[in-house]
């Protein structure tokens, strides 16, 4: 059951979960969809920031060992004069808000300046980041008890406060903040009675694309992840032998890649998660966006009046369009009654789904082994259940394609296409750590989604630059778009399934060689 969305004058300490955006709950989703302000971490997934609405402020609160201890208590100040000018803060927090997570000391000082508040419990990485590294934490055979401790605590006490003895008895220990201090720690374990040979695991960015796992014994670990850095988890005890055996994160089909995504912001949110979880690093780069037609411009009256006339069809062949259509029908004082007997063709699952939100249901709707083909496709299906004589109303973006209203007039339907929105080229300088990774070679596949995402990412980045990762087409127009531009592409049809092919290609090459 749905619960209350954040209300004004609250705090909500929010866990994000230990990276992986999958990982955040339900509750917290609901939160940061209404969300009017965000305090975030820096182990934060920035995807999450998505959820948020776009008017939503912002605030990085990230902290990094060895900074004045102040910062705290801004962080206290922020969330508590924010809360009292009446907005709906939440306070993300990496992994779960009371697990060495400081969250105890927010709510207490929430509480000592009467702000009401509620805490979201979220997936921590104490048991995430060893259960993507294939490390069950606890085993019928291997361990029955398991430790948590953090080697670093309040004013920077060593692991040596911690009763090394006292850890060294738990089947398990799992330690927070390790990486640094793992010579000292893993000395301490030894003289406290645990074996030299006891294995050892070192995570690193556990449950994200870039995860690295280290395996050694506590006589070895220090030297052998040695070169590994902040933020990482250590996971001691004879379950990590269990790994050779378990692991699967790296087994997903994406596992690895590093993927550009040129799908509009408002729209990318939905494929980078996807892209997440089958083990890619997604990097947003919404090179165009979608801009509705202004209101009370020529062309929403066009399409207001377009909407008047009864249509036997509508053909949809994104989101965007039956956004603008449902946009414009509010806007003229009518709703979704008004297309009562329409028969509804649409393209895509996405354009499907937002027929869904307004409680429409797609009479036609392209197979997914056939998206790649688009409004081709659509057509050809429509043709086949007849449209001689009909009035087919075809809202779409100013620059699009001819191929819908060409092949439906030629078997006769009356085609009305009227622009719904308009597509423009996002400035270079609100895309420069995306850019900046491609030009430094950080990219191995582009997931380019329409023939106007080609030209702008095509005038932002030089020729030799755009030849170094794969490229994959969303459809049959993307794919000529950059064969136009040189670019040979790698693979073409539906994300995420065209990215895993090219993927999969790469990698086998790579084997073969």
């Amino acid at each position: 059951m749905q619960q209350p969305g954040p209300q004004p004058g609250t705090v909500y300490l929010v866990g994000a979960g230990p990276g992986d955006p999958g990982l955040c709950t339900v509750r917290a989703t609901e939160l940061l969809a209404g969300a009017d302000v965000i305090v975030y971490d820096g182990l934060v997934n920035p995807l999450l920031l998505d959820l948020a609405p776009a008017s939503a402020e912002r605030i990085y609160a990230g902290k990094k060992r060895g900074r004045a201890a102040e910062t705290q208590e801004a962080i206290h100040a922020v969330l508590i004069a924010r809360a009292r000018a009446g907005r709906a803060v939440i306070r993300l927090k990496g992994g779960d808000p009371f697990m060495f997570g400081r969250g105890g000391e927010e709510c207490q000082a929430l509480v000592a300046a009467g702000i009401p508040f509620e805490v979201v419990p979220g997936v921590s990485a104490a048991t995430a980041v060893a259960a993507y590294a294939g490390i069950p934490l606890t085993h019928r055979d291997v361990a029955s008890t398991v430790a948590f401790a953090t080697a670093h605590e309040a004013g920077d006490k060593a692991f040596a406060a911690v009763d090394a003895a006292e850890l060294a008895r738990f089947g398990t220990v799992v330690l927070f903040m390790g990486v640094q201090s793992l010579a000292r720690s893993s000395a301490e374990l030894i003289g406290a009675g645990r074996a030299p040979t006891t294995p050892v695991a070192v995570i690193r960015w556990g449950t994200l694309p870039a995860q690295e796992v280290i395996v050694g014994t506590l006589a070895d670990i220090a030297e052998r992840a040695h070169h590994l850095r902040p933020p990482g988890l250590v996971v001691i005890g004879g379950v990590v032998a269990l790994r050779d055996s378990i692991a699967w994160a790296e087994r997903r089909p994406l596992h690895g890649a590093r993927i550009l995504v040129t799908r509009p912001r408002a729209q990318a949110s939905e494929l980078l998660i996807a892209l997440a979880r089958l083990g890619a690093e997604p990097i947003a780069c919404p090179v165009i966006a979608i801009e509705p037609v202004p209101a009370g411009s020529a062309e929403a009256a066009a399409l207001a009046a377009a909407l008047a006339r009864p249509a036997a069809v509508l053909a949809f062949t994104s989101a965007n369009a039956v956004d603008a259509v449902m946009r414009c029908l509010d806007a003229n004082g009518r709703d979704v009654r008004s297309l009562a007997g329409a028969t509804l063709a649409s393209v895509g699952e996405a354009t499907t789904r937002a027929l869904a939100a307004h409680s429409l249901r797609a009479d036609v709707t392209v197979p997914p082994a056939d998206v790649a083909r688009g409004a081709s496709a659509l057509a050809e299906l429509l043709i086949a259940r007849g449209v001689a004589g009909l009035r087919v109303l075809f809202p779409r973006a100013a620059d699009g394609r001819d191929e819908l209203p060409r092949l439906l007039g030629a078997a006769g339907a009356s085609v009305d296409t009227v622009t719904a929105d308009h597509t423009g080229r996002t400035p270079a300088a609100a895309l420069t750590a995306p850019l900046a990774r491609l030009a430094a070679g950080e990219v191995d596949l582009v997931a380019c989604m329409s023939p106007s995402a080609a030209d702008a990412l095509a005038a932002l980045a030089p020729a030799d630059v755009l030849a170094r990762p794969r490229w994959v087409a969303s459809g049959a127009s993307t794919a000529a778009a950059l064969t136009r531009l040189g670019l040979p592409v790698a693979a073409e049809g539906a994300m995420p399934g065209a990215l895993i092919t090219a993927w999969a290609a790469r990698a086998t090459r790579a084997g073969s060689r």
